[in-house]
């Protein structure tokens, strides 16, 4: 008798493979000025997650909730769908420009870009279903209106086009406290622009990046550590600017040259 044995087991793990390739397709998403543009296009709804590597909800979300056959057929068909990982360049402006306090965050936009809801935690397949089908007025938060003016300076810093950075940097919308230098008898506070040329949460690859970065390209480069959700990142920052438009014109400078950063607002202590 001709045994299928050898058969089944082949049949097995291509299935096996097959099943994990299509967990994960729904998580190759594209860029968020992409998905953007693709749900202007397409007239659906922009479902955006933001999410990092160490947060644990996150990960339960992926391996439970984004798995459900349900929950990925709405999103493949009706949505737009991306991710956002703070840790990145490009995340971190955004976790700024849209005020993320906790992970995981989802952020419901319309087709024209303007926040509908917002959700903190995270969301099993049923709650998710019923967090994208119900009706919701677009927030009325300063934040959600400023959306719908597609802040140049915002979309300058992660769109690694030319141009001036001119958008505030968003203050304490975020859990972020900035660590000066320790001292105890803080007599004023100090305010420069620099150019953030990088966000780490590994110290050591701040440091590595600062001994790689030349100086030539910008002077005064520094390390700067502030807490984000709790974590502590060391930010790498370069030029103290006694203007904004002093600093401006480095940031161009620097894209001329093919490198990139965004204005950052920095007020340091003088003892």
């Amino acid at each position: 008798m001709k045994s299928y044995f050898p058969y089944l087991i082949i049949v097995f793990f291509f299935g096996t493979i097959f099943t994990e390739a299509m967990s994960q397709s729904l998580l190759t998403t594209p860029h968020f000025l992409e998905a953007r543009k693709k749900a202007e296009n397409e007239q659906k709804r922009l479902l955006v997650h933001f999410t990092a590597s160490w947060s644990n909800p996150c990960s339960k979300m992926f391996s439970t909730t984004y798995r459900n056959d349900e929950v990925r057929k709405i999103l493949q068909n009706e949505f737009i769908f991306t991710l956002i990982d703070i840790d990145d360049f490009d995340g971190y402006v955004l976790s700024q420009h849209y005020n993320i306090n906790n992970l995981p965050t989802l952020v419901l936009f319309d087709q024209n870009g303007r926040v509908i809801k917002r959700h903190q935690g995270k969301l099993t397949a049923e709650e998710l279903k019923k967090f994208i089908e119900a009706e919701g007025d677009a927030e009325e938060s300063a934040v959600a209106i400023n959306e719908t003016k597609d802040q140049p300076g915002m979309m300058e810093r992660i769109n690694n086009t030319p141009g001036i950075e001119s958008t505030e940097v968003v203050k304490n919308q975020h859990k972020i406290d900035t660590n000066t230098a320790a001292k105890k008898q803080v007599e004023e506070k100090e305010e420069y622009y620099a150019i953030q040329l990088g966000a780490f949460t590994d110290k050591a690859n701040a440091e590595k990046m600062l001994e790689n970065y030349s100086s030539q390209s910008i002077q005064d480069l520094h390390l700067q550590s502030e807490l984000l959700n709790e974590r502590e990142r060391f930010l790498l920052l370069g030029g103290k600017f006694s203007s904004r438009e002093q600093a401006e014109q480095k940031l161009v400078e620097l894209r001329t040259n093919g490198k990139d950063g965004f204005i950052k607002s920095i007020k340091s202590t003088n003892g």
